[in-house]
């Protein structure tokens, strides 16, 4: 899934499929009714095997990097690379105490609220005339996702599984003894991932790094579309 928890349905990165199915196989499994991450990667895992694929591929942007660094850590023999972009790291002291109940206890209204808001937070950054018609197309489809796709029933188990990522997830470069992929990692000097940058590059093993200039936030693969696209093309034709 593009992101936004992993809520966003897989078609929101269509730009990133349509530009890379060119010369990839692009599997976007949707989340479904996952309620662990061990339920999600065996989903996946029933995927590949049912399309006869041994090795891919991963790429996790914003939430949903959280659940590519999970099926990594995991199952990494499976992984040829991976590409993490304006993402974060798993952090147990990102857990605030109440705050699963908090949102069981929330209307879903007021949820759809509130994610509203952090998202428009999200897509404040300077846009230049070239990339508005792209950010508003962006804007709209992402609030038109919240408002008919999020609902508590679809949140709260993923809530519960990136929780549990922050809890649990920890990783070193010594967990993956032997593997010889790579991993991109794209940020942005002012996107609220760019914190936890020096953890992904020390526990990741083979680490390649592109951290755009402030002033783009967490809209950098949209407001610079072509750079973004140009980076991973690159990355993975010396794979």
């Amino acid at each position: 899934p593009p992101g936004g928890m992993a809520i966003l349905p897989p078609e929101f990165g269509f730009r990133s499929i349509l530009n890379f199915e060119q010369n990839y196989r692009i599997l976007a499994p949707d989340m479904g009714e996952a309620t662990s991450m061990e339920n999600l990667y065996e989903s996946i895992n029933y995927i590949l095997r049912v399309e006869g694929i041994d090795k891919v591929i991963v790429i996790g942007g914003s939430g949903a990097g959280f659940f590519a660094q999970g099926y990594f850590k995991s199952h990494f023999a499976k992984v040829e690379a991976m590409i993490l972009y304006n993402t974060s790291a798993p952090k147990k002291e990102r857990n605030r105490k109440g705050a699963l109940l908090i949102f069981k206890l929330l209307p879903g209204f007021l949820l759809k609220f509130l994610f509203k808001k952090k998202a428009k937070k999200l897509l404040r950054a300077k846009v230049p005339s070239e990339a508005e018609a792209r950010v508003q197309f962006y804007a709209a489809l992402l609030n038109e996702n919240i408002s008919k796709r999020f609902s508590k029933k679809l949140l709260l188990p993923i809530l519960k599984m990136a929780f549990k990522f922050n809890e649990t997830g920890g990783y070193k470069k010594e967990d993956f003894k032997g593997w010889q992929g790579k991993v991109l990692i794209i940020t942005c000097e002012d996107d609220p991932g760019f914190k936890d940058l020096e953890y992904l590059k020390n526990n990741l093993p083979n680490t390649q790094l592109h951290v755009f200039p402030k002033g783009l936030k967490h809209m950098a693969h949209i407001i610079e579309m072509e750079k973004f696209c140009h980076i991973i093309e690159e990355f993975l034709k010396d794979l």
